[in-house]
């Protein structure tokens, strides 16, 4: 079975806790939200550039859409694949 990689836009402040497991500066409310979003995803990386840097965070008024508890901020692209 070959495993399944997916790009996927979620709230850009949550890097951390998504790819570092660093809760640190995020509440419960702002976890669980993205964590249903996320749900059957295990984000592994942030997206990055041909270069190997991170890309730049863009602001979204679907931030609600993208795992968010507000109607609009900041999003960034994430690397993960389906567990």
């Amino acid at each position: 079975m070959r495993e399944q990689i997916v790009t996927v836009t979620a709230p850009a402040h949550m890097a951390s806790y998504l790819v570092n497991n660093d809760a640190s500066g995020v509440t419960v409310e702002e976890i669980l939200a993205v964590e249903a979003y996320l749900d059957g995803l295990e984000v592994i990386d942030v997206a990055r550039d041909a270069d190997g840097q991170c890309l730049e965070p863009s602001f979204s008024w679907s931030f609600g859409h993208c795992g968010g508890t507000a109607c609009g901020g900041d999003v960034l692209d994430y690397i993960a694949r389906e567990v």
